[in-house]
């Protein structure tokens, strides 16, 4: 086994040593005192701490370790609670699930003619908008600042604020 694989097993073992009782007590406030469920987020708890141990701060503070575990956990409180909201549609799968009876398709046709103007990473955005995903949580998957995707929703917006109003420019 290398080093660094030595010192990421360590690392680990050491934070999960070190908060076990804070990370308990967090799935079980979030749970509501149901067992099976506590149990469930605890597991959820200590992959997600697995999977972004690189993105902990070498050399931190034991306090800036607590904070940042902290951190992992609310962040998988915060995905199953979307996880278990309903399931929205992406624009295109929303526009061909609506009923339209033979004599009126503006519903539907509003909703494509809203989308046709945005551009492909545009559209993900406004599916991860739907599905209910934050500003920050989609800077942080796309690796973009949280001012650069503010500024592609507010175009976006835009875009389809000029469809609407059929301001659109040739």
């Amino acid at each position: 086994m290398s080093d660094i694989a030595h010192t990421e097993y360590a690392l680990f073992d050491n934070l999960i040593e070190q908060n076990r009782r804070m990370i308990r007590i967090l799935c079980w406030r979030h749970s509501s005192g149901d067992e099976e469920l506590c149990a469930e987020l605890v597991q959820e708890c200590y992959l997600a701490i697995w999977f972004r141990l690189g993105t902990l701060r070498r050399g931190s503070i034991a306090l800036q370790q607590r904070a940042w575990v902290a951190w992992q956990c609310r962040s998988v409180f915060s995905h199953r609670k979307r996880k278990d909201r309903p399931i929205w549609l992406p624009v295109d799968a929303l526009a061909e699930s609506i009923p339209s009876p033979d004599n009126d398709n503006s519903l539907r046709e509003q909703i494509e003619e809203l989308a046709v103007d945005l551009n492909a990473k545009e559209r993900q955005l406004l599916d991860l908008l739907l599905e209910g995903y934050q500003l920050t949580e989609i800077a942080h998957m796309w690796g973009i600042t949280y001012s650069a995707v503010k500024k592609k929703k507010q175009r976006m917006i835009e875009k389809m604020k000029a469809r609407t109003k059929g301001d659109r420019k040739p």
